[in-house]
Formats: structure tokens, C-alpha cells, sequence
């Protein structure tokens, strides 16, 4: 037997909901469907469009509700009118339907609070400057004078980011109670940006939560779930399954905790001539048994002929460790197989001619990296995967600049990523000891 599941959308009870939402005079929101389509409009103007099944993917906005993502975006749009103005939008996915909800409103209006303040903030220190011209004939220093004096040398303070800064001002008029209200405002101020400054700390706090409890739950798990399988069939073929996986689940967790303890602290570093042919050969040997397993063909390559030794000066375990995680991210970017590549060019060779240096090309052809993410993607806590804090990219930029080094990554969704990697060449006198 077939069953059928029917659901019916109502879209007037739709249209009314968006309708009825208002941010200030001009803020409106609209509904999108999963492919840009316009379905619902809450400004007037906007509203025969939904009719005419407007397409809106090309807004940015719009993008990050495809993507399942809530951001928030600066970009041109039509208000009351058909003139483009300059809007602020903030997006939400509705989950289960694939449609987005959009709220937006002009930044003249959204930062309008702000610069109506800074105005008459402005406009009031302007009319006591004139105040103090017109009556300075009159008055004295003192009940004058010096309270306007205080009040600039505070706003000053003040705008270079000194919220604490408070005036005492005891003339028992008005510029005493102008004085009050200045303390007050920078108290309010204070706070304010306290409070941001903790919201922030929440964020990266929260963060870093997941994405401890997402790194280091699966070691955990394979180690739990094979200790109750050891109680189970306790023999030496389990034992030795075991043994392998607390070994290697073990190892994971210290390379994650590696990762954020070097993240706050210089790398120590050895700095000696390596041989950079020598260091791949035995890379591509270690990750050769998983790449095969992920069906990924490795391919080293270095420039020049006569297989001569290509020295760089460095740390060995700090090289190792930075090619490490660029083979690491290129094979988790193809789970379904692909061709990595990895081209050394010492000094002389094209693409180095004339400099001291010795360029390190990581290739892979797996999904490739949103052009969006790019410049984030060495930073802290920031990853591409789905989950986890994606500290190995941040790790590795760190240890290429105490190297004396530079990264740089260029990449094409659908077609793979590259990173490049500049290190120092080794001296003439460096490049006659022998071999690491």
C-alpha cells in the first residue's frame, strides 16, 4: 500500500504575518523560497513582485538563506521607491522548508539613533562654545570659562575611547547639570560597550564549547565503544584492535590539545638545513596507506633535474607539522577520491627566479572553498568543515610566520584548492652538512 502526505500552505495567513512585521517606518521583511523566488512581501511597492515570481539569489543576503546560514549584510536595494538605496538586511533559514525570512531596513533609518546622536551631541558642545563666546565678556572664568573647558577636555578623552572619564563641575547652574548629564551619558556608555565585550566573550566562548565537545567526542566514543567490546571478547586479536585504536584515538586528542596550547604560546624551534625532497618522501610514504584508501593518488614533484638535495632553513618537527596538516586538510577535502599534488620549486627555478626562497605548492582537486571564506580561513576557530574549531589552518600560519615564512591559499569550489607555501632557503655554508 502507498500512503500519501498532504500539506497545505496557507500564503494569505502568510502574506499577513509578513505584513504585520515593522522595523521603525521603513524596515519590512520578505519570504524567499529555497531557489531566490520571491513568495511574500511586507512593503507595498514591493508586493507585485511576488506575483511576478521575482527572482532575488543574486542579493547576498539571499545567498546566506540558501545556504542555511543567518547573516547579516549590507547591500542595495529598492525601498518605497524603485531607486536603489543602500539597505541592511538580516537573514534567518526556516528549516524544514528551505525558505528564508529576510528582514530589512535602510541604513539611514537603522543608524539614524546614532547619528542623531553624535549630532546633538555635536550641536549641544557647538551651542555652548557660542554660549561661552557671547556672555565671556561678562562672565568669569570660573563659572564659564573653566566648566567648557572641562566638558571639551572629557569629550576629547571620551572620543579616543576613554569611557570611565567623568567632570566635576560644582557652579550650581546649568553647566553643573550639563556636567551631570555628560558623567551619566559615559556611564551609560561604559556599559554598553561592557556589555557587548560580554556578549562577544559569549560567542567565542560558545564556540570553542562545540567545538570541544565535537573534537574530541569521536576519539572518545571509538575508545569507549571498543573498551565494551573488549568485555565482550577478550582475546588477543581484540586486544591488540584495542591497543591500535586507544593508540591512535589517543594520539588525535593530543594533536587537538597540541593544537590549542601553540595557538597562545611561541612554537620552540630548532633552526637547521632540512632537505625538503628527503621530508616529502617520507610524508607521502606515511599518509600512502590512506590515500589509497580514500582511492586519492599522491604526487610529489621537485623542480630542477639530478634529484639534488633542496635545503630550506627551518625546524624539522614545525615543517613536518605544517605539510602535515595541509596533506591532512587536502584528503579530508576528497572522501571520494582525487589527485593530490605537491610541486617543490627551489631557488632559480621559474617561479622563484631570483630570490632566496623555496616555494611549496599543495594541490588537491576536492571541493574547494567558498570565495567568501577565503579571508578567514587562517584565522582562530575558524573551519570549513561542518564542525570543530579549525585550529589546524591557524596553527599552521602561526608556525609559517615564526619561520620567517608566508601561506597564501587561492581556491575553486567544485574544483580543488591550492596553498602555497614560501620558506627561507638554507645558506651555502648550510647546504654542505649532511642530510637530516
Amino acid at each position: 500500500m502507498t500512503g500519501v502526505l498532504i500539506g497545505e500552505v496557507n500564503l494569505i495567513a502568510m502574506w499577513e504575518l509578513v505584513d504585520s512585521i515593522r522595523i521603525g517606518r521603513e524596515g519590512y521583511a520578505f519570504v524567499v523560497s529555497e531557489t531566490g523566488q520571491l513568495l511574500a512581501h511586507g512593503r507595498g511597492a514591493q508586493k507585485p513582485k511576488v506575483l511576478q515570481q521575482a527572482d532575488l539569489s543574486s542579493l547576498a543576503v539571499v545567498q546566506a538563506v540558501r545556504q542555511g546560514r543567518s547573516q547579516t549584510v549590507v547591500y542595495y536595494g529598492a525601498a518605497d521607491g524603485e531607486t536603489p538605496v543602500e539597505m541592511i538586511g538580516v537573514s534567518a533559514p526556516i528549516t524544514g522548508l528551505g525558505w528564508g525570512l529576510i528582514i530589512e531596513q535602510p541604513t539611514r533609518e537603522a543608524y539614524a539613533q546614532a547619528s542623531t546622536m553624535t549630532v546633538e551631541l555635536a550641536g549641544l558642545i557647538g551651542v555652548f562654545l557660542l554660549l561661552a563666546v557671547g556672555i565671556g565678556y561678562l562672565g568669569g572664568k570660573q563659572y564659564i570659562v573653566e566648566p567648557i573647558r572641562q566638558l571639551m577636555q572629557a569629550t576629547d578623552r571620551v572620543a579616543a575611547g576613554n569611557l570611565t572619564e567623568t567632570v566635576k563641575i560644582l557652579t550650581h547652574d546649568e553647566f553643573q547639570a550639563l556636567g551631570e548629564a555628560f558623567n551619566q551619558m559615559t556611564a551609560r556608555l561604559a556599559g554598553l560597550q561592557e556589555r557587548i565585550r560580554r556578549d562577544e566573550r559569549a560567542v567565542v566562548f560558545g564556540k570553542i564549547a562545540a567545538g570541544l565537545a565535537h573534537d574530541l567526542r569521536h576519539p572518545i566514543l571509538n575508545i569507549e565503544n571498543n573498551s565494551r567490546l573488549l568485555q565482550r571478547r577478550f582475546d588477543e586479536e581484540a586486544r591488540d584492535r584495542f591497543v591500535k585504536i586507544v593508540a591512535r584515538e589517543l594520539a588525535e586528542i593530543k594533536r587537538f590539545l597540541d593544537d590549542l596550547r601553540d595557538l597562545t604560546r611561541p612554537t620552540p624551534l630548532t633552526m637547521v638545513a632540512l632537505d625538503l625532497r628527503r621530508e616529502l618522501a617520507e610524508l607521502a610514504e606515511l599518509f600512502q596507506e590512506e590515500a589509497e584508501r580514500q582511492r586519492v593518488k599522491i604526487l610529489c614533484q621537485v623542480e630542477g633535474d639530478g634529484g639534488a638535495p633542496v635545503f630550506v632553513r627551518g625546524d624539522k618537527f614545525a615543517i613536518g607539522r605544517v605539510l602535515k596538516n595541509l596533506i591532512r586538510n587536502a584528503l579530508d577535502a576528497m572522501a571520494e577520491g582525487g589527485t593530490l599534488g605537491i610541486r617543490v620549486s627551489p631557488p632559480g627555478q621559474p617561479l622563484t627566479e631570483g630570490q632566496d626562497l623555496v616555494l611549496v605548492v599543495v594541490t588537491d582537486t576536492g571541493h574547494g572553498i567558498p570565495p567568501e571564506r577565503l579571508p578567514s580561513l587562517f584565522e582562530d576557530y575558524f573551519t570549513t568543515k561542518r564542525k570543530g574549531l579549525g585550529l589546524g589552518l591557524a596553527v599552521t600560519k602561526k608556525i609559517v610566520e615564526e619561520l620567517g615564512g608566508t601561506i597564501s591559499v587561492s581556491s575553486t569550489v567544485g574544483r580543488g584548492s591550492t596553498f602555497t607555501l614560501s620558506l627561507k632557503a638554507a645558506g651555502k655554508a648550510a647546504e654542505t652538512r649532511p642530510p637530516i
